[in-house]
Formats: structure tokens, sequence, C-alpha cells
């Protein structure tokens, strides 16, 4: 039986990708926050979050899932972070997501689909909780013609899971 090209490249990938998946020094984290969205507009609102991110890494980049609400719509996003140690207490954590947006006559983000970046710098405890704070923008990126984006600022609290 001979292998063709495309068979080949796919085993080929799958050894050199496979090997790069690795788990993280610490563990797997829930995450809750609190914070302000519409922060540079004059109707900002309050808004809460809870998330996830497992402690398993592909080249150093994490995955993480997140739900959002404020009193009217509601934010389901995921993607990618990468915890960046600042001396021995501190992660600096860029993440970029993409997710769906469900407006129930709220900010009027101008589209069901969302994408987010965010920076976080949070505090490292002895038992793996984090406490940070955040700093967002979600926009359509221009895939609907009404892109008003948001920004947020979000105090986050992250507990370890030992499992």
């Amino acid at each position: 039986m001979c292998i063709k090209h495309k068979e080949l490249i796919l085993l080929v990938s799958l050894v050199y990708i496979l090997p790069r998946v690795t788990w993280a020094d610490n563990h797997s984290l829930l995450t809750v926050g609190v914070g302000c969205v519409r922060i540079f507009d004059k109707d900002n609102k309050f808004f809460g979050s809870i998330g996830y991110r497992p402690s398993y890494r592909f080249y150093k980049v994490g995955p993480w899932i997140c739900f959002e609400a404020t009193d009217r719509d509601f934010y389901l996003t995921g993607g990618g972070l990468l915890d960046i140690t600042l001396g021995k207490h501190y992660f600096l954590t860029p993440s970029l997501g993409v997710g769906v947006y469900l407006e129930n006559d709220g900010m009027h983000l101008g589209s069901s689909i969302e994408f987010r970046e965010a920076i976080e710098i949070s505090y490292h405890f002895k038992n793996d909780a984090r406490l940070g704070l955040s700093f967002s923008h979600v926009s359509n990126a221009g895939i609907s013609k009404q892109n008003p984006g948001t920004e947020a600022i979000m105090v986050i609290y992250a507990l370890p899971l030992n499992f």
C-alpha cells in the first residue's frame, strides 16, 4: 500500500504538532469577573463574566471560553491566550477570540459575530488563584455596516481547579 502525498503531509504534520501540546505549570482556572462595558461612552453598563481556562497549551497558547452579560445583552466567546510571566507573582495575559453576541435592545454592536481582544495583568497567589484587571475591545471587525465596537474594564478572580 502506497502512501499518497496528502496522507504523508498529514502524518508528518501530526508527528510535528502533537509533541507541542503540553500542560501548563498551573491548574485549569475558573474565572469570575465584574466590570464596566462602554467605558468611553456616556451610557456605560455594569456586566459580569464567567469563564474557563484549561491548563493545556499548544506552543504556549492556551484556550479559553467565557460567557459575559449585561442587563440586556449576552456574549459567548472563546479563543486563545498567552500567559507571560512577569517576575515571581505576576502574569500579563493577552488574548484573542471570537463569539456570538445576542442583543436584546442593548449595545447595538451591529453583528451577531463579534471579535474580542483583551490584555490582563494579574497577581498569582501561592494557592494558584489569580486576581487581575482586564481591558478588552469587542467589535465585528467590519463584517457589518454598523461597527461601533466597545471597550470594557473588568476585575477578574481566577480560581484553580484541581482535576
